[in-house]
Protein backbone atom coordinates (compact mmCIF):
# COMPACT_ATOMS: atom_id res chain seq x y z
CA UNK A 1 0.00 0.00 0.00
CA UNK A 2 1.35 3.53 -1.03
CA UNK A 3 1.89 6.14 1.82
CA UNK A 4 2.41 9.82 1.07
CA UNK A 5 5.53 9.59 3.42
CA UNK A 6 7.35 7.83 0.78
CA UNK A 7 6.84 10.58 -1.98
CA UNK A 8 9.93 12.48 -3.27
CA UNK A 9 10.48 16.34 -1.88
CA UNK A 10 7.79 18.47 -2.78
CA UNK A 11 8.79 21.73 -4.56
CA UNK A 12 10.02 24.86 -1.74
CA UNK A 13 8.76 28.30 -1.58
CA UNK A 14 9.15 30.42 -4.75
CA UNK A 15 8.91 27.38 -6.71
CA UNK A 16 6.08 25.94 -9.15
CA UNK A 17 5.99 22.91 -10.91
CA UNK A 18 6.45 22.95 -14.68
CA UNK A 19 6.61 19.36 -16.62
CA UNK A 20 6.31 15.89 -16.01
CA UNK A 21 9.90 14.36 -17.54
CA UNK A 22 11.52 11.04 -17.33
CA UNK A 23 8.81 10.38 -15.14
CA UNK A 24 9.28 13.25 -12.70
CA UNK A 25 8.34 16.10 -12.31
CA UNK A 26 10.10 19.53 -12.83
CA UNK A 27 10.05 22.94 -10.42
CA UNK A 28 11.63 26.20 -11.39
CA UNK A 29 10.53 29.75 -10.26
CA UNK A 30 7.31 30.91 -11.32
CA UNK A 31 8.21 32.85 -14.62
CA UNK A 32 10.97 29.73 -15.81
CA UNK A 33 8.02 27.03 -15.43
CA UNK A 34 5.68 29.33 -17.14
CA UNK A 35 8.30 29.44 -20.11
CA UNK A 36 9.55 25.74 -20.04
CA UNK A 37 5.78 24.77 -20.29
CA UNK A 38 5.02 27.26 -23.11
CA UNK A 39 7.50 25.55 -25.22
CA UNK A 40 6.22 22.08 -24.03
CA UNK A 41 3.08 22.93 -25.69
CA UNK A 42 4.40 24.45 -28.95
CA UNK A 43 4.75 27.78 -30.72
CA UNK A 44 4.71 31.29 -29.08
CA UNK A 45 1.39 32.16 -28.53
CA UNK A 46 -0.54 31.19 -25.40
CA UNK A 47 -2.94 28.14 -25.35
CA UNK A 48 -5.22 30.22 -23.74
CA UNK A 49 -6.26 33.60 -23.72
CA UNK A 50 -5.65 35.54 -20.32
CA UNK A 51 -8.09 38.39 -20.19
CA UNK A 52 -11.10 39.43 -21.85
CA UNK A 53 -12.29 42.43 -23.65
CA UNK A 54 -15.05 42.78 -21.58
CA UNK A 55 -15.85 43.40 -17.64
CA UNK A 56 -17.87 41.62 -15.52
CA UNK A 57 -19.88 43.51 -12.94
CA UNK A 58 -19.68 41.62 -9.30
CA UNK A 59 -22.94 40.24 -9.12
CA UNK A 60 -25.16 41.04 -5.99
CA UNK A 61 -26.03 38.99 -3.09
CA UNK A 62 -29.45 38.04 -2.20
CA UNK A 63 -29.26 40.23 0.72
CA UNK A 64 -28.27 43.36 -1.23
CA UNK A 65 -31.01 42.35 -3.85
CA UNK A 66 -33.23 42.69 -1.28
CA UNK A 67 -32.40 45.69 0.45
CA UNK A 68 -33.34 47.49 -2.44
CA UNK A 69 -36.30 46.83 -1.93
CA UNK A 70 -37.55 49.33 1.11
CA UNK A 71 -41.38 46.96 1.58
CA UNK A 72 -40.86 44.05 3.42
CA UNK A 73 -42.92 41.06 2.35
CA UNK A 74 -45.32 39.69 4.92
CA UNK A 75 -44.92 36.49 6.81
CA UNK A 76 -45.77 33.71 4.85
CA UNK A 77 -44.85 35.06 1.90
CA UNK A 78 -41.00 35.80 3.80
CA UNK A 79 -41.35 32.10 5.24
CA UNK A 80 -42.04 30.62 1.67
CA UNK A 81 -39.07 32.79 0.37
CA UNK A 82 -36.66 32.16 3.32
CA UNK A 83 -37.48 28.21 2.93
CA UNK A 84 -36.23 28.39 -1.00
CA UNK A 85 -33.08 30.72 0.09
CA UNK A 86 -31.61 28.68 2.97
CA UNK A 87 -33.81 25.66 3.91
CA UNK A 88 -35.83 25.14 6.89
CA UNK A 89 -33.16 26.61 9.51
CA UNK A 90 -33.73 30.01 7.47
CA UNK A 91 -37.77 29.50 7.89
CA UNK A 92 -37.12 29.54 11.58
CA UNK A 93 -34.46 32.95 11.82
CA UNK A 94 -37.28 34.63 9.69
CA UNK A 95 -39.82 33.31 11.94
CA UNK A 96 -37.72 34.85 14.85
CA UNK A 97 -37.22 37.97 13.30
CA UNK A 98 -40.78 38.63 12.66
CA UNK A 99 -42.11 37.91 15.32
CA UNK A 100 -39.23 39.87 17.98
CA UNK A 101 -40.13 42.77 15.45
CA UNK A 102 -44.58 42.40 16.15
CA UNK A 103 -46.30 44.53 18.48
CA UNK A 104 -45.57 44.56 22.45
CA UNK A 105 -49.64 43.16 22.90
CA UNK A 106 -49.06 40.56 20.75
CA UNK A 107 -48.11 37.58 23.28
CA UNK A 108 -48.43 35.10 20.60
CA UNK A 109 -45.46 36.59 18.68
CA UNK A 110 -43.16 36.81 21.83
CA UNK A 111 -44.45 33.06 22.25
CA UNK A 112 -43.79 31.80 18.95
CA UNK A 113 -40.13 34.27 18.73
CA UNK A 114 -39.10 32.84 22.20
CA UNK A 115 -39.73 28.88 21.11
CA UNK A 116 -38.19 29.16 17.59
CA UNK A 117 -35.15 30.76 19.16
CA UNK A 118 -34.71 28.07 21.70
CA UNK A 119 -35.24 25.85 18.80
CA UNK A 120 -32.04 27.79 16.81
CA UNK A 121 -30.18 27.27 19.66
CA UNK A 122 -30.62 23.88 19.93
CA UNK A 123 -29.75 23.15 17.01
CA UNK A 124 -26.74 25.52 16.63
CA UNK A 125 -25.52 23.28 19.62
CA UNK A 126 -26.52 20.26 18.15
CA UNK A 127 -24.65 21.23 14.80
CA UNK A 128 -21.38 21.77 17.42
CA UNK A 129 -21.65 18.22 19.28
CA UNK A 130 -21.88 16.91 15.81
CA UNK A 131 -18.42 18.40 14.69
CA UNK A 132 -16.74 17.82 17.43
CA UNK A 133 -17.87 13.77 16.90
CA UNK A 134 -17.95 13.59 13.49
CA UNK A 135 -15.81 16.22 12.55
CA UNK A 136 -17.07 15.92 8.67
CA UNK A 137 -20.63 15.49 8.85
CA UNK A 138 -22.85 18.59 9.44
CA UNK A 139 -26.98 18.64 9.73
CA UNK A 140 -28.52 18.66 6.95
CA UNK A 141 -30.69 21.58 7.69
CA UNK A 142 -27.83 23.96 8.65
CA UNK A 143 -25.77 22.83 5.64
CA UNK A 144 -28.63 24.81 3.51
CA UNK A 145 -28.55 27.52 5.87
CA UNK A 146 -26.20 29.65 4.62
CA UNK A 147 -25.85 30.76 1.16
CA UNK A 148 -26.39 29.04 -1.96
CA UNK A 149 -23.27 30.74 -3.47
CA UNK A 150 -21.25 29.29 -0.17
CA UNK A 151 -22.71 26.01 -0.52
CA UNK A 152 -21.82 25.54 -4.16
CA UNK A 153 -18.27 26.67 -3.38
CA UNK A 154 -17.99 24.30 -0.56
CA UNK A 155 -19.18 21.22 -2.48
CA UNK A 156 -17.20 22.00 -5.41
CA UNK A 157 -14.35 24.22 -4.47
CA UNK A 158 -13.58 22.45 -0.68
CA UNK A 159 -14.28 25.77 1.04
CA UNK A 160 -11.44 27.70 -0.68
CA UNK A 161 -11.06 31.46 -1.28
CA UNK A 162 -11.13 31.00 -4.99
CA UNK A 163 -14.10 31.72 -7.48
CA UNK A 164 -13.87 29.03 -9.54
CA UNK A 165 -15.77 26.24 -9.06
CA UNK A 166 -15.41 24.19 -12.12
CA UNK A 167 -14.19 23.87 -15.15
CA UNK A 168 -14.00 21.31 -18.30
CA UNK A 169 -12.24 20.98 -21.52
CA UNK A 170 -14.02 20.80 -24.93
CA UNK A 171 -13.00 17.68 -26.24
CA UNK A 172 -11.36 18.73 -29.47
CA UNK A 173 -11.07 22.03 -29.28
CA UNK A 174 -8.79 24.50 -27.82
CA UNK A 175 -12.16 25.94 -25.18
CA UNK A 176 -12.07 25.64 -21.81
CA UNK A 177 -15.65 26.17 -19.81
CA UNK A 178 -14.95 27.59 -16.36
CA UNK A 179 -17.84 27.80 -13.82
CA UNK A 180 -17.63 30.85 -11.06
CA UNK A 181 -18.96 31.47 -8.22
CA UNK A 182 -20.76 34.44 -8.86
CA UNK A 183 -23.14 32.67 -11.29
CA UNK A 184 -21.56 33.03 -14.17
CA UNK A 185 -19.84 30.37 -16.90
CA UNK A 186 -16.29 31.46 -19.05
CA UNK A 187 -15.49 30.27 -22.28
CA UNK A 188 -12.15 30.51 -22.77
CA UNK A 189 -10.18 30.14 -26.07
CA UNK A 190 -7.28 31.53 -27.72
CA UNK A 191 -9.87 33.68 -29.44
CA UNK A 192 -10.08 37.69 -27.96
CA UNK A 193 -13.86 37.57 -27.18
CA UNK A 194 -15.05 34.74 -24.67
CA UNK A 195 -18.44 34.39 -24.36
CA UNK A 196 -20.16 35.21 -20.89
CA UNK A 197 -22.68 32.67 -19.68
CA UNK A 198 -25.42 34.52 -17.19
CA UNK A 199 -28.93 34.40 -16.27
CA UNK A 200 -31.05 34.92 -13.64
CA UNK A 201 -31.89 31.12 -13.29
CA UNK A 202 -28.61 29.80 -13.35
CA UNK A 203 -27.88 30.28 -9.47
CA UNK A 204 -25.54 28.19 -7.44
CA UNK A 205 -23.13 26.54 -10.01
CA UNK A 206 -22.03 23.24 -9.18
CA UNK A 207 -20.39 21.67 -12.49
CA UNK A 208 -19.77 22.50 -15.97
CA UNK A 209 -19.38 20.07 -18.51
CA UNK A 210 -18.81 20.20 -22.63
CA UNK A 211 -21.49 17.67 -24.05
CA UNK A 212 -19.54 15.14 -25.68
CA UNK A 213 -19.45 15.18 -29.36
CA UNK A 214 -21.54 18.82 -29.61
CA UNK A 215 -19.42 21.79 -30.75
CA UNK A 216 -21.29 24.50 -29.20
CA UNK A 217 -23.29 22.84 -25.91
CA UNK A 218 -22.18 23.25 -22.43
CA UNK A 219 -24.41 21.75 -19.26
CA UNK A 220 -24.66 23.90 -16.26
CA UNK A 221 -25.63 22.26 -13.23
CA UNK A 222 -26.97 24.54 -11.02
CA UNK A 223 -30.16 24.90 -8.23
CA UNK A 224 -32.81 24.80 -10.92
CA UNK A 225 -31.53 21.67 -12.59
CA UNK A 226 -29.30 21.67 -15.63
CA UNK A 227 -28.68 23.99 -18.20
CA UNK A 228 -27.72 23.67 -21.61
CA UNK A 229 -26.40 26.36 -23.21
CA UNK A 230 -25.67 26.58 -27.18
CA UNK A 231 -22.75 28.98 -27.42
CA UNK A 232 -22.09 28.97 -31.26
CA UNK A 233 -17.95 29.09 -31.55
CA UNK A 234 -17.84 31.44 -34.77
CA UNK A 235 -20.32 34.27 -33.16
CA UNK A 236 -19.07 37.25 -31.87
CA UNK A 237 -21.71 37.58 -29.44
CA UNK A 238 -20.15 38.09 -26.25
CA UNK A 239 -23.46 37.67 -23.96
CA UNK A 240 -25.85 34.95 -25.34
CA UNK A 241 -29.16 35.46 -24.52
CA UNK A 242 -31.93 33.38 -22.82
CA UNK A 243 -33.07 32.06 -26.25
CA UNK A 244 -29.67 29.78 -26.57
CA UNK A 245 -30.96 28.13 -22.83
CA UNK A 246 -32.74 24.81 -22.44
CA UNK A 247 -33.44 23.63 -19.12
CA UNK A 248 -33.41 20.17 -17.46
CA UNK A 249 -35.88 21.67 -14.53
CA UNK A 250 -35.50 20.04 -10.97
CA UNK A 251 -38.65 18.38 -9.71
CA UNK A 252 -41.08 21.49 -8.27
CA UNK A 253 -40.95 19.93 -4.73
CA UNK A 254 -36.40 19.26 -4.46
CA UNK A 255 -34.60 21.38 -1.81
CA UNK A 256 -32.47 24.38 -2.78
CA UNK A 257 -29.43 22.74 -3.56
CA UNK A 258 -27.68 22.45 -6.27
CA UNK A 259 -27.66 19.64 -9.16
CA UNK A 260 -25.34 16.76 -9.84
CA UNK A 261 -25.08 15.98 -13.20
CA UNK A 262 -23.22 13.47 -16.01
CA UNK A 263 -23.11 13.82 -19.81
CA UNK A 264 -23.60 10.51 -21.77
CA UNK A 265 -19.59 10.07 -23.82
CA UNK A 266 -21.71 9.83 -26.60
CA UNK A 267 -23.45 13.16 -26.24
CA UNK A 268 -27.01 11.68 -26.59
CA UNK A 269 -28.15 11.72 -22.71
CA UNK A 270 -27.11 13.65 -19.50
CA UNK A 271 -28.01 11.91 -16.46
CA UNK A 272 -28.86 14.24 -13.25
CA UNK A 273 -30.05 14.36 -9.72
CA UNK A 274 -31.60 17.83 -8.03
CA UNK A 275 -32.50 18.26 -4.68
CA UNK A 276 -35.50 15.45 -4.48
CA UNK A 277 -32.70 12.79 -4.18
CA UNK A 278 -33.92 10.57 -7.30
CA UNK A 279 -31.77 10.24 -10.54
CA UNK A 280 -33.34 10.69 -13.91
CA UNK A 281 -31.80 9.92 -17.50
CA UNK A 282 -32.68 12.92 -20.01
CA UNK A 283 -32.77 12.67 -23.86
CA UNK A 284 -31.18 15.76 -24.85
CA UNK A 285 -32.90 15.70 -28.51
CA UNK A 286 -36.24 15.03 -26.88
CA UNK A 287 -36.14 16.92 -23.19
CA UNK A 288 -38.05 13.71 -21.70
CA UNK A 289 -36.78 11.99 -19.07
CA UNK A 290 -36.10 8.24 -17.35
CA UNK A 291 -35.92 8.08 -13.37
CA UNK A 292 -33.69 5.46 -13.14
CA UNK A 293 -33.58 6.18 -8.75
CA UNK A 294 -36.57 7.53 -6.47
CA UNK A 295 -34.71 8.39 -3.15
CA UNK A 296 -31.29 9.52 -1.80
CA UNK A 297 -28.89 12.10 -1.68
CA UNK A 298 -26.08 11.86 -4.62
CA UNK A 299 -22.47 13.70 -4.36
CA UNK A 300 -21.20 12.36 -7.58
CA UNK A 301 -22.45 10.93 -10.54
CA UNK A 302 -19.80 9.71 -13.69
CA UNK A 303 -20.38 7.52 -16.80
CA UNK A 304 -17.60 5.21 -17.51
CA UNK A 305 -15.85 5.89 -20.66
CA UNK A 306 -17.29 3.65 -22.69
CA UNK A 307 -20.97 4.09 -21.47
CA UNK A 308 -21.65 0.94 -20.34
CA UNK A 309 -22.13 2.02 -16.74
CA UNK A 310 -22.68 4.80 -14.54
CA UNK A 311 -21.27 5.22 -11.22
CA UNK A 312 -23.41 6.62 -8.07
CA UNK A 313 -21.86 7.69 -5.11
CA UNK A 314 -24.44 8.21 -1.99
CA UNK A 315 -24.17 10.49 1.13
CA UNK A 316 -26.75 8.54 3.65
CA UNK A 317 -25.56 5.95 4.10
CA UNK A 318 -21.84 6.30 2.46
CA UNK A 319 -22.72 3.76 -0.40
CA UNK A 320 -21.04 3.72 -4.26
CA UNK A 321 -23.69 2.56 -6.77
CA UNK A 322 -23.10 0.85 -10.24
CA UNK A 323 -26.04 0.74 -13.15
CA UNK A 324 -25.63 -1.29 -15.48
CA UNK A 325 -27.00 0.88 -18.57
CA UNK A 326 -28.34 -1.76 -20.49
CA UNK A 327 -30.63 -2.81 -17.96
CA UNK A 328 -29.95 -0.79 -15.00
CA UNK A 329 -28.94 -3.72 -12.57
CA UNK A 330 -27.69 -2.55 -9.59
CA UNK A 331 -24.46 -3.32 -7.41
CA UNK A 332 -23.43 -1.31 -4.60
CA UNK A 333 -20.82 -1.05 -2.27
CA UNK A 334 -21.30 0.34 1.74
CA UNK A 335 -18.65 2.15 3.10
CA UNK A 336 -17.79 3.17 6.51
CA UNK A 337 -16.73 6.93 6.06
CA UNK A 338 -18.19 9.42 3.46
CA UNK A 339 -17.18 8.99 0.09
CA UNK A 340 -15.61 12.39 -0.82
CA UNK A 341 -14.57 11.80 -4.50
CA UNK A 342 -14.56 9.37 -7.38
CA UNK A 343 -12.93 8.61 -11.16
CA UNK A 344 -13.20 6.09 -13.69
CA UNK A 345 -9.78 4.34 -15.22
CA UNK A 346 -9.70 5.01 -19.04
CA UNK A 347 -10.82 1.34 -19.75
CA UNK A 348 -13.67 1.93 -17.86
CA UNK A 349 -12.90 -1.63 -15.64
CA UNK A 350 -11.72 -0.11 -12.77
CA UNK A 351 -13.11 2.63 -9.89
CA UNK A 352 -11.29 4.30 -7.66
CA UNK A 353 -12.53 6.71 -4.83
CA UNK A 354 -11.49 8.25 -1.49
CA UNK A 355 -12.81 7.86 2.14
CA UNK A 356 -13.13 10.53 4.63
CA UNK A 357 -12.34 8.56 7.97
CA UNK A 358 -9.35 7.93 7.31
CA UNK A 359 -8.35 8.86 4.59
CA UNK A 360 -7.85 6.34 1.73
CA UNK A 361 -7.83 5.61 -1.90
CA UNK A 362 -9.72 2.40 -3.00
CA UNK A 363 -10.11 0.54 -5.83
CA UNK A 364 -13.07 -1.93 -7.09
CA UNK A 365 -13.56 -3.71 -9.98
CA UNK A 366 -17.17 -4.12 -10.77
CA UNK A 367 -16.58 -7.14 -14.17
CA UNK A 368 -14.93 -9.68 -11.89
CA UNK A 369 -16.40 -12.15 -9.72
CA UNK A 370 -14.52 -10.90 -6.61
CA UNK A 371 -15.58 -7.50 -6.39
CA UNK A 372 -14.39 -6.62 -2.39
CA UNK A 373 -13.01 -3.11 -2.55
CA UNK A 374 -8.95 -3.46 -2.43
CA UNK A 375 -7.18 -0.15 -0.65
CA UNK A 376 -4.20 1.06 -2.69
CA UNK A 377 -3.05 4.58 -0.54
CA UNK A 378 -3.73 5.61 3.01
CA UNK A 379 -3.94 9.72 1.73
CA UNK A 380 -3.95 11.24 5.66
CA UNK A 381 -2.18 14.27 6.15
CA UNK A 382 1.77 13.92 6.97
CA UNK A 383 4.56 16.11 7.41
CA UNK A 384 7.23 16.38 4.72
CA UNK A 385 10.43 18.23 4.23
CA UNK A 386 10.30 20.54 0.85
CA UNK A 387 13.58 21.20 -1.48
CA UNK A 388 13.93 24.16 0.59
CA UNK A 389 14.22 22.60 3.98
CA UNK A 390 10.86 23.37 5.70
CA UNK A 391 8.48 21.22 6.73
CA UNK A 392 4.97 21.06 4.91
CA UNK A 393 2.03 19.10 5.23
CA UNK A 394 0.58 17.12 3.00
CA UNK A 395 -2.92 14.94 2.50
CA UNK A 396 -5.88 15.26 4.11
CA UNK A 397 -9.47 15.18 3.09
CA UNK A 398 -9.64 14.51 -1.12
CA UNK A 399 -11.15 17.57 -2.70
CA UNK A 400 -11.15 15.56 -5.77
CA UNK A 401 -9.59 12.70 -8.14
CA UNK A 402 -9.46 13.09 -12.11
CA UNK A 403 -7.50 10.69 -13.78
CA UNK A 404 -6.73 11.56 -17.21
CA UNK A 405 -4.75 8.20 -19.42
CA UNK A 406 -2.21 6.95 -17.33
CA UNK A 407 -1.53 9.43 -14.78
CA UNK A 408 -3.84 9.99 -11.42
CA UNK A 409 -4.03 13.75 -9.97
CA UNK A 410 -5.41 14.05 -6.18
CA UNK A 411 -6.08 17.38 -5.22
CA UNK A 412 -6.70 17.82 -0.89
CA UNK A 413 -8.73 20.45 1.00
CA UNK A 414 -6.33 22.96 2.73
CA UNK A 415 -3.59 21.79 0.95
CA UNK A 416 -1.21 23.44 -1.32
CA UNK A 417 0.19 20.33 -3.27
CA UNK A 418 -1.04 17.84 -5.57
CA UNK A 419 -0.41 14.31 -5.17
CA UNK A 420 0.36 12.77 -8.61
CA UNK A 421 0.12 9.16 -9.02
CA UNK A 422 1.26 6.81 -12.16
CA UNK A 423 -1.34 3.80 -13.30
CA UNK A 424 0.79 2.05 -15.97
CA UNK A 425 -0.56 -1.01 -16.57
CA UNK A 426 -1.14 -3.49 -13.47
CA UNK A 427 1.50 -1.03 -11.26
CA UNK A 428 0.42 2.18 -9.19
CA UNK A 429 3.52 4.03 -8.18
CA UNK A 430 4.35 7.38 -7.10
CA UNK A 431 4.78 10.28 -9.55
CA UNK A 432 5.66 13.12 -6.97
CA UNK A 433 3.86 16.29 -6.14
CA UNK A 434 2.55 19.51 -8.01
CA UNK A 435 2.61 22.92 -6.54
CA UNK A 436 1.60 25.92 -7.78
CA UNK A 437 1.80 29.58 -6.92
CA UNK A 438 2.91 30.20 -3.47
CA UNK A 439 0.16 30.22 -0.21
CA UNK A 440 -2.61 28.71 -3.40
CA UNK A 441 -4.30 25.48 -2.52
CA UNK A 442 -5.92 23.64 -5.75
CA UNK A 443 -9.78 24.22 -6.45
CA UNK A 444 -10.33 21.97 -9.21
CA UNK A 445 -8.12 20.01 -12.26
CA UNK A 446 -8.87 18.68 -15.48
CA UNK A 447 -7.27 16.56 -18.07
CA UNK A 448 -8.03 17.52 -22.25
CA UNK A 449 -10.27 14.65 -23.27
CA UNK A 450 -7.78 14.14 -26.11
CA UNK A 451 -5.04 14.83 -24.93
CA UNK A 452 -4.42 13.54 -21.29
CA UNK A 453 -0.66 14.93 -21.72
CA UNK A 454 -2.02 18.30 -20.98
CA UNK A 455 -3.35 18.90 -17.19
CA UNK A 456 -4.71 22.25 -16.12
CA UNK A 457 -5.30 23.26 -12.63
CA UNK A 458 -7.25 25.76 -10.90
CA UNK A 459 -5.74 27.42 -7.90
CA UNK A 460 -7.25 29.39 -5.06
CA UNK A 461 -5.82 32.88 -6.62
CA UNK A 462 -7.98 32.66 -9.69
CA UNK A 463 -4.91 31.70 -11.28
CA UNK A 464 -5.08 28.43 -14.70
CA UNK A 465 -1.99 26.43 -14.63
CA UNK A 466 -1.22 24.18 -17.49
CA UNK A 467 1.14 21.33 -16.82
CA UNK A 468 2.49 19.31 -19.73
CA UNK A 469 2.92 15.85 -18.84
CA UNK A 470 5.70 13.56 -20.81
CA UNK A 471 5.44 9.86 -20.80
CA UNK A 472 5.48 6.64 -22.57
CA UNK A 473 1.79 5.24 -22.88
CA UNK A 474 1.21 1.77 -22.60
CA UNK A 475 -2.25 1.10 -23.54
CA UNK A 476 -0.62 -1.53 -26.04
CA UNK A 477 0.25 -3.58 -22.85
CA UNK A 478 -2.57 -3.17 -21.20
CA UNK A 479 -5.30 -4.13 -24.06
CA UNK A 480 -3.35 -6.92 -24.35
CA UNK A 481 -3.28 -8.32 -20.91
CA UNK A 482 -5.85 -10.77 -20.31
CA UNK A 483 -6.00 -10.42 -16.31
CA UNK A 484 -5.47 -7.09 -15.02
CA UNK A 485 -4.80 -6.06 -11.55
CA UNK A 486 -4.84 -2.81 -9.74
CA UNK A 487 -2.12 -3.10 -7.69
CA UNK A 488 0.34 -0.53 -5.27
CA UNK A 489 3.52 -1.21 -6.05
CA UNK A 490 6.68 1.04 -4.48
CA UNK A 491 9.49 -0.30 -7.29
CA UNK A 492 7.02 0.31 -10.23
CA UNK A 493 9.08 4.06 -10.96
CA UNK A 494 12.18 2.36 -11.23
CA UNK A 495 11.30 0.25 -14.09
CA UNK A 496 9.08 3.62 -15.71
CA UNK A 497 11.98 6.27 -15.51
CA UNK A 498 14.27 4.22 -17.48
CA UNK A 499 11.91 3.18 -20.17
CA UNK A 500 10.74 7.23 -20.33
CA UNK A 501 14.86 8.15 -20.25
CA UNK A 502 15.16 7.44 -24.21
CA UNK A 503 11.81 8.52 -25.27
CA UNK A 504 11.74 12.49 -23.42
CA UNK A 505 15.45 12.79 -24.70
CA UNK A 506 14.46 12.67 -28.12
CA UNK A 507 11.05 14.72 -27.72
CA UNK A 508 12.57 17.76 -26.35
CA UNK A 509 14.42 17.96 -29.25
CA UNK A 510 11.24 18.28 -31.45
CA UNK A 511 9.79 21.81 -31.17
CA UNK A 512 7.07 20.39 -28.81
CA UNK A 513 5.67 17.51 -28.09
CA UNK A 514 2.26 18.26 -28.24
CA UNK A 515 2.50 19.41 -32.04
CA UNK A 516 3.32 16.07 -33.27
CA UNK A 517 -0.37 15.82 -32.60
CA UNK A 518 -1.80 18.32 -34.41
CA UNK A 519 -3.91 19.43 -30.75
CA UNK A 520 -2.41 23.03 -30.41
CA UNK A 521 -0.90 23.54 -34.25
CA UNK A 522 -4.26 22.65 -35.84
CA UNK A 523 -6.29 25.25 -36.45
CA UNK A 524 -9.66 23.32 -37.83
CA UNK A 525 -10.11 22.23 -34.22
CA UNK A 526 -11.52 26.01 -33.76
Amino acid sequence: MLNLQEFPAPPGSGEVTACECEGMLRSHDAVTAATIAQNMLGSGESILESESHESVRPALGKQDAQLAFTAKPRLPASIALAYRQRGVLGCLEQLSESCSGGPEDSRASHVVGAVTSALLSALTVANKMTAIIAPNTRLPMLERSSSTKTQCSSSAGGGSNSNIVSMSWHGVSRRLAVGYTDDSVRIMSQRPLQPLLKHRTQRAIAQVHWLPYSMSVVCVACEAGVLLWSVDPSSVVTRPSGACITLLPSSPYSSPSPAVMAPHPQGMFVSASCGDGGVSVWDVSLLSSVRIQEAGTVTHMLYSPDATQLLLVMLHPPTVRVFNTSDWSLMEWVCKSTVSSCAWSRCSRYIVFCTTQPSCLYCVCPDTADNSATMLAQLSRVQLLDSGGETVSIGGTVLQLVWGGERLVVLFEECCYIALFHTHTMKMAYGGLIKGPDDCVAVTASFHPSQPSLLTVAWSNNSLQHIPLVYTSRQGVAAGSANITLSASLNANLTLNSSLAAYTNTAFNNTGFLNNTGFLNNTSCL
